[in-house]
């Protein structure tokens, strides 16, 4: 059987696929009763896209949860068939055989493709967070990290679905452990003895008895949406009908005893292993992830009194035995794999010397090396996290003190335009964007970003172009066809928006801001129902996707229903509390209401947030508007002198400067009228001026 998997490994390491497929087709029906041909056929069929087959090839195996590797593969398959309740039983089933491999590098041929703690518990997050359940998969992608900090894709889902909750401590994720040169082994429990509902992070290795507080939990900041709340709270209160996430209290860790069981794995002379994707495993971090107390504990690695005294085991196991150690030259591995991929096996209490074994760093440079690439990861991590939460300005000085080289990189390229976009600085974005299309023609990700700055800009030509060259590249991409819908829209084609934008919404992945520009074209044709299906559609996608919060306020203001779009809005700043557009939203709904000063409070709010120059005027527009139906004069043309030296040519503006010199006194009457027949010449079709010179007149 060593050689038919030799050739089996040599396939799927090659990304022979279709080879290994039809090769373990014959070995299965050879032997039909031997698991790992049904793993590794599904893994082939999975590696094809055909996932139907995959699901298909492994259900048996996978629900009977006696194969770890065909639980996996038909996990991953259920993950894209929208089957998460069956990839979710599956891999619970599973339980025994995955709690117990935490270690990376096992290299033997038996143990290839079998995933480990860490891969188990990424899985597990992502099918938990596509089912709706944040709260479990959040906990899972937290135990996957504190297992493999390399883990990029678990780091981003975590950041995604804690990012108005308890902040995430990121320097803490992305640590590089000791590795000592000699460790004695924990005692072992059987899985089969752990409680069935216990938690998947009561299962990380238990690390020392006594407990402190945690150092994480220690000077951090308070969050942005706790900083940034309303004038009055009894006035504006978040929505009751659809609300955003909830901020979420988990408790702290309590860790218990897992089981650690050493295996010595032969390695096959002929085989040569390359597949590169298992990654380093990392001790698990002293303590949470997250800005909580929590008990600390040392791993087994990194604690040198193990070595001179064996752990007390905090649960000790029923059943123990022996593990023999290897009779060859080779050195023993302590990788925590299981004889059998089927049934875990108990192992001795005693502590056992055994040398360390890593899938790489068991050299200084190797180790360099890898501190090299966590340390960038911390710092792309941290620029990532603060963009999940909002905080644009923060992510773009994290990206900054990355390398020149770094910060050339598309991905770094696209995450930076997307914090300029949300800082509203289109320019600045636009340009981001361009410089990334040099780059890397190909890149597709955020370009719906891209797209709607170029909108926000009404640069028609460019955006055209945009969505011809999208056409021609990624035509079955949703970031394309919300490119066409943007260009669209800008040419006043709402129809023809609509069907780009429909387009977008049915494409994979699901985009949020698909179903928001959709909502928005809704609106400008007025069907409302339509629009608030296309934002909830777009909520189901990202419930943190702010824009369609306030498109279901939009949609309710239109409505004349201003209480429930005051809940809209007030969700809209809890999720984002950085923009400042949102407090024009609702001190023009607060104003409509005759709550003027609650109206001012949230528009001082605003300009606090010191935006860009065109939404400042804005503000400061509307603000002197309320001050001049409060009869403040003075306070009204402090605020419209600043917009005119900004927007001179804006018929607002001196219409506004009319009315404050109107009330302000008979001495300023001839002020009043100036600035009244520069707006009549800037806007001749208005009623409302000509009306107030009328007014002006007869008062004279």
């Amino acid at each position: 059987m060593e050689a038919q998997l030799q050739l089996v490994h040599y396939y799927l390491d090659n990304e022979l696929n279709e080879n290994a497929l039809f090769a373990t087709e014959r070995l299965h029906v050879l032997d039909p009763a031997e698991p790992a041909w049904t793993h590794l056929r599904s893994l082939a069929c999975l590696r094809l896209g055909q996932y139907a087959l995959a699901s298909e090839y492994s259900r048996n195996e996978a629900l009977k949860g006696e194969h770890l590797g065909c639980c996996y593969v038909f996990s991953q398959a259920c993950l894209r068939q929208k089957n998460y309740p069956e990839g979710i039983k599956a891999l619970k089933q599973a339980r025994p055989l995955w709690a117990t491999r935490e270690q990376i590098g096992d290299r033997s041929p038996s143990h290839r493709f079998i995933p480990d703690f860490s891969s188990v518990n990424r899985l597990l997050g992502k099918l938990y967070r596509a089912s709706g359940d944040a709260k479990t998969a959040a906990t899972h992608f937290e135990a996957a990290l504190e297992a493999n900090a390399f883990l990029w894709d678990a780091f981003t889902d975590l950041c995604d679905l804690c990012a108005s909750e308890t902040p995430l401590q990121v320097a803490n994720i992305f640590q590089l452990r000791n590795i000592p040169s000699d460790i004695k082994p924990a005692q072992v429990a059987s899985a089969k003895s752990m409680p069935e509902g216990q938690d998947v992070r009561n299962l990380m290795v238990k690390r020392t008895v006594t407990r402190r507080k945690s150092p994480l939990a220690t000077q951090v900041p308070q969050s942005s949406a706790q900083e940034v709340s309303p004038p009055v709270e009894d006035e504006v209160k978040p929505a009751r009908l659809a609300e955003p996430p909830a901020t979420r209290s988990r408790s702290a860790r309590n860790e218990n005893e897992m089981v650690d069981v050493t295996s010595s794995s032969s390695k096959l002379p002929d085989a040569p292993q390359r597949r590169s994707a298992r990654l380093l495993k990392q001790d698990p971090p002293v303590s949470t992830l997250t800005h909580r107390p929590a008990p600390s504990s040392k791993t087994v690695g990194t604690a040198s009194k193990r070595i001179a005294k064996p752990r007390i085991p905090v649960r000790p196991a029923k059943q123990k035995a022996s593990v023999n150690r290897p009779s060859d030259d080779t050195k023993p591995s302590v990788s925590i794999l299981l004889q059998d991929a089927k049934i875990p096996e108990p192992v001795s209490s005693e502590p056992t010397k055994t040398e360390p074994h890593h899938a790489f760093a068991t050299t200084p440079s190797g180790r360099a090396k890898l501190q090299l690439l966590i340390d960038l990861f911390s710092k792309l991590g941290s620029g990532y996290y603060h963009l999940s939460r909002f905080q644009p300005k923060e992510c773009l000085e994290a990206f900054s003190t990355l390398p020149g080289d770094q910060q050339a990189t598309p991905w770094v390229l696209s995450k930076t335009a997307r914090a300029q976009y949300e800082l509203m600085s289109y320019k600045d974005s636009r340009s981001t964007f361009r410089i990334l299309r040099k780059i890397a023609p190909a890149w597709i990700e955020d370009f719906e970003v891209y797209s709607t700055v170029l909108w926000h800009l009404k640069e028609d030509v460019a955006l055209a172009f945009l969505a011809h060259e999208l056409s021609d590249s990624h035509f079955l991409s949703p970031q394309t066809w919300c490119a066409i819908g943007n260009s669209l829209s800008l040419q006043k084609l709402r129809n023809e928006a609509i069907k780009a934008f429909r387009r977008a919404c049915q494409l994979q992945p699901p985009l949020a801001q698909a179903f928001s520009l959709l909502g928005y074209e809704y609106i400008d044709t007025e069907q409302y129902a339509e629009a608030t299906t296309a934002f909830r559609q777009a909520l189901q996608v990202d419930a943190r996707h702010y824009l369609a919060w306030v498109g279901l306020g939009c949609v309710q203001e239109k409505l004349g229903q201003g209480e429930k779009a005051i809940k809209f809005y007030a969700a809209a700043r809890q999720i984002n509390p950085n923009n400042a557009v949102i407090f024009t939203y609702l001190a023009r709904v607060l104003e409509r209401a005759g709550k003027h000063q609650l109206a001012l409070g949230y528009l001082r709010r605003g300009l606090s947030l010191d935006p860009p120059e065109t939404t400042s005027s804005l503000i400061r527009m509307q603000t002197a508007s309320i001050q001049l139906r409060l009869g403040q004069p003075a306070e009204a043309l402090q605020a419209l002198h600043l917009v005119e030296q900004f927007v001179s040519d804006e018929p607002r503006v001196h219409f506004f400067l009319g009315e404050a010199y109107a009330i302000s006194g008979k001495e300023k009457r001839h002020l009043a009228l100036k600035h009244y027949t520069i707006a009549l010449s800037l806007a001749p079709w208005s009623e409302d001026i000509q009306s107030a010179i009328l007014a002006l007149n007869d008062d004279v």
